[in-house]
């Protein structure tokens, strides 16, 4: 391959690999986040109260002391959630020390028959040490989930060990220190917009 050809094959590339971002964050933000059409942006965030490992954890626990970044999924998750906390951790992490002291990030549990909280909270803390992985029983976690307008639904697996599996909307809910919902997210942004909108959060308050 000539220079010129290489060079415009990497054009190619670079363009389509931009056409394939595109589509799935247009995807995403246009398909999913509908399930939180009823969520109020710039409201008063949901409160809830669930465990996690030996305590129990509120939402406005946090309020007037730290900004919350909330991600609802489970552990058994083949590839979904994994993504979506690597990249919720991988944007904590590019703060600034002092910014990531004002943000906790909370796992929240779909599958709380799997999941007791001591479960999910290693696993969250798998991401990022500061994560807390939140669990309760199935009724607590579906109001929660409602709440939070997340649409969840388990799919049976014939002949599968883990005999079932959830399909579930990601989305991150942003939540400022007055426990203001300000910003929910397709877990497929970029890391950099995902910066972006937890600094923002910071700075509203």
């Amino acid at each position: 391959m000539t220079p010129k050809k290489a060079i415009l094959a990497a054009q190619y590339l670079l363009i389509l690999a931009i056409i394939i971002t595109t589509y799935f964050q247009f995807f995403y933000t246009k398909s999913l986040p509908s399930s939180h059409h009823n969520l109020m942006i710039d409201e008063q965030a949901p409160d809830f109260t669930l465990h996690s490992d030996q305590s129990t954890v509120s939402l406005s626990s946090f309020k007037n002391k730290q900004a919350v970044a909330i991600y609802f999924g489970y552990t058994a998750c083949p590839d979904v959630c994994p993504t979506g906390l690597s990249q919720l951790a991988s944007a904590i992490k590019r703060l600034t020390t002092s910014e990531q002291a004002q943000i906790q990030g909370l796992m929240i549990t779909l599958d709380p028959e799997r999941d007791p909280a001591d479960t999910v909270n290693t696993y969250a803390q798998f991401f990022l040490p500061e994560f807390k992985g939140l669990s309760d029983t199935s009724e607590r976690i579906s109001n929660v989930a409602s709440q939070y307008q997340v649409i969840y639904q388990r799919q049976m697996i014939e002949g599968s060990a883990l005999q079932y599996t959830l399909d579930h909307s990601s989305n991150f809910y942003l939540i400022d220190k007055q426990g203001i919902l300000r910003h929910v997210v397709p877990h497929t942004i970029s890391t950099e917009m995902l910066i972006e909108a937890l600094r923002s959060v910071l700075n509203d308050n």
